[in-house]
């Protein structure tokens, strides 16, 4: 009689203490950060990477050199666009510029002699617009890249002007 109260008594302790490490696990494993890593996906040069407005310019004969979208696991997101331009660089970017200014977006222009390169930084909401362009030194090719990077906390995509 006394074996039975004993491995019963056994039995109930292995299952309380099994399901106290079940919780305890799940709930450590519910709350560890997943780690950090960066997903990139490769688009045909005809989509337009996310976040860019649908009616966004592209220049006539120009080629499309990069084309992608990168998320991370800790939600932010980057879409990339670099394409070749005929236009002088100052010319490509102005043209850019101005069309993302005239859609609410906030200016800060840049020029760097020293590296060929000319930029602009914009801003809307949470949202940060990088434009760059350079000129292939062997091929005196000149490039216009758009990078779009949104923050961790996405707007409702009703606040996205398009």
């Amino acid at each position: 009689m006394m074996n039975k109260k004993l491995l019963i008594a056994v039995g109930v302790l292995v299952i309380a203490a099994a399901a106290l490490a079940a919780i305890y696990f799940f709930h450590i494993k519910k709350n560890q950060p997943k780690p950090f890593a960066v997903e990139t996906k490769t688009l045909d040069a005809a989509v337009l990477p996310s976040g860019f407005p649908k009616n966004m310019p592209i220049e006539a004969g120009s080629t499309v050199l990069q084309n992608y979208e990168a998320t991370t696991t800790d939600g932010r997101k980057q879409s990339t666009r670099v394409a070749t331009t005929n236009k002088t660089l100052t010319a490509a970017l102005k043209d850019y510029s101005d069309y993302f200014v005239h859609l609410g977006w906030t200016l800060i222009p840049n020029t760097d002699a020293a590296t060929n390169t000319t930029s602009a930084l914009l801003r809307y909401q949470d949202r940060i617009l990088v434009i760059s362009g350079s000129t292939n030194d062997a091929t005196k090719q000149n490039s216009v890249s758009l990078t779009l990077t949104e923050s961790f906390v996405q707007a409702p995509a009703s606040n996205i002007k398009k």
